[in-house]
């Protein structure tokens, strides 16, 4: 006996027996995007050294809030040290060259008053041979020899006065220069003491104490 089997397909459509219908709309994409990244203040800069050496210290640590002109690091440069203890030293000599005491004014200024009491002497003389000439004791040629004299000596006060203060014009400017190296040797022995110039919040350090740096690099921001 034979078995058939019959398969009965069914086919079911389905309608919307709804009345609704549907219209398009308009509207702006949103997107979430999930990206890694750094937070960057809106404002911020970089610490930068002026002065090449090894850190001795980094005094403060990331997340800190400093004010303005907080010591930050310290370098060590001790020729900077060196240098503007020498300029220093300079300056004080040029500064007592600028005074009445100074050896090299003391010596002129002795050399005038011999000079001037020079000249009282040969003005006397001067005279005196006037009135001998006038009683015709003497030739002319001694009173005439004597006032050539006078005029020499009153010539050589005026040199000597102008000496003076050529020595002292010169110890003055020397003491200006001086204290014009003095003042940048200073300024580069300060540049051991790492500062900010603007307050703020210390957001990374690039170097740690033990480190060599040189001048233009970059310590922290």
């Amino acid at each position: 006996m034979k078995c058939y089997s019959v398969v009965v397909l069914i086919f079911l459509f389905a309608c919307n027996t709804s009345n609704n219908e549907i219209s398009p709309i308009k509207k702006s994409i949103t997107e979430t995007v999930f990206a890694t990244g750094v937070l960057i203040p809106e404002s911020s800069y970089n610490l930068i050294v002026q002065s090449d050496g090894y850190i001795t210290n980094i005094f403060h640590k990331e997340g800190e809030i400093l004010s303005t002109r907080a010591v930050f690091a310290s370098i060590d440069n001790e020729a900077n040290v060196i240098n503007s203890e020498t300029a220093e030293q300079q300056l004080q000599i040029t500064q007592q060259n600028t005074s009445s005491n100074a050896p090299a004014l003391q010596q002129i200024t002795a050399s005038i008053k011999s000079m001037e009491d020079k000249v009282a002497q040969d003005n006397k003389q001067v005279l005196r041979l006037r009135t001998l000439l006038s009683q015709e004791t003497i030739e002319k040629i001694d009173l005439e020899n004597a006032a050539l004299q006078l005029q020499t000596s009153k010539g050589n006060l005026i040199a000597l006065k102008a000496q003076y203060e050529n020595v002292k014009r010169q110890a003055v400017q020397q003491n200006i220069n001086q204290k014009n190296i003095a003042q940048l040797q200073s300024l580069s022995k300060s540049y051991n003491q790492v500062t900010l110039p603007v307050g703020g919040k210390v957001y990374s350090k690039y170097k740690e104490a033990g480190d060599f740096v040189r001048k233009g690099d970059v310590i922290a921001m």
